[in-house]
């Protein structure tokens, strides 16, 4: 029998490695291990492995002739990262991959979306931030279903708040039934390696039009990765525009069209279900994080 590296974790810190839609992925190639103080592992058959905002306990692995790995995933590159160690880079694959094993976990790739529209859009916005303030301050919100926490704005729905622990991937179907499109506001306006974020494959995996206030070119990516968006309705040259201002305007002209428009046509309805299941297609995910996360990891040894 074939034993399989090690792959030595800090008992009390966070990393993908302990999240529960993805430690079978793990398990098929590591024996998963919480470091004990009293035992002794093979530097030759062991990775130490962690996420980037927690890497101070690994320098003494390191220093005692350790692969270690950083998963930096989740986040922008940070400028401090220690010396002499493999990082596993932020990279658009991780974000839809992520996502569409997460949402099949939580069962949502079972929703199949049944409108009923009474709002005009729906927008989930977390921290306080300039291109948000923007946002909140310029866009209509009468009849929208909206949250913007750092404001101290919430989102109450059916007595639901998404404050609660588990918020960021907490979706009630009716969001997406009652409202007529999503306005999603990225963590950006400007582009970074991350690329989309959980924020915009929500409506995504929940059939449900929308437009982008981020960075420019982030339809192109998602046409890119065979997604469909909704020009054959919203004039989506916003994408193209890189002043943020301008950028925002056009966003928001487009929004004001679609006051008196369901977007509930066959055309529309194709593609979000085309997008449904294309997000939804988990072997691709799967084999995202072998060759991106799994396979460097191995190559340690």
């Amino acid at each position: 029998m074939i034993c399989k590296p090690k792959l030595l974790l800090h008992p009390d810190k966070w990393s993908n490695a302990v999240v529960p839609y993805l430690e079978h992925l793990f398990d098929e190639y590591f024996e998963r291990v919480f470091i004990d103080p009293s035992e002794t592992y093979d530097p030759k058959a062991s990775i130490v492995y962690t996420h980037c905002l927690d890497t101070h306990w690994v320098i003494d692995w390191r220093d005692n002739g350790y692969q270690v790995a950083v998963d930096n995933l989740w986040e922008v590159p940070w400028p401090n990262r220690p010396d002499s160690v493999f990082t596993i880079m932020p990279s658009p694959w991780f974000f839809r991959a992520n996502e569409s094993l997460c949402y099949e976990y939580l069962g949502y790739h079972q929703y199949t979306r049944m409108p009923n529209i009474t709002k005009t859009f729906l927008m989930l916005m977390n921290d306080k931030r300039l291109h948000r303030d923007q946002i909140y301050e310029q866009i209509d919100l009468d009849n929208s279903l909206h949250s913007y926490i750092g404001r101290g704005v919430l989102l109450n729905h059916n007595d639901i708040d998404i404050t609660d622990h588990a918020w960021q991937r907490y979706s009630n179907p009716d969001w997406y039934n009652i409202t007529n499109f999503s306005m999603i506001v990225e963590s950006v306006t400007f582009s970074e390696p991350l690329g989309p974020t959980e924020k915009t494959y929500k409506p995504i995996a929940f059939e449900h039009p929308f437009m982008l206030w981020g960075p420019a070119g982030y339809l192109k990516q998602l046409h890119q990765q065979g997604f469909q968006t909704f020009d054959h309705i919203i004039d989506e040259s916003y994408d193209n525009e890189q002043d943020h201002s301008v950028r925002l305007s056009k966003i928001i002209d487009q929004v004001n069209m679609l006051k008196n428009i369901e977007l509930t046509d066959e055309e529309t309805v194709k593609r979000t279900r085309h997008n449904h299941s294309l997000f939804f297609d988990t072997a691709w995910s799967k084999q995202q994080f072998n060759k991106n996360l799994f396979q460097p990891l191995l190559e340690l040894l």
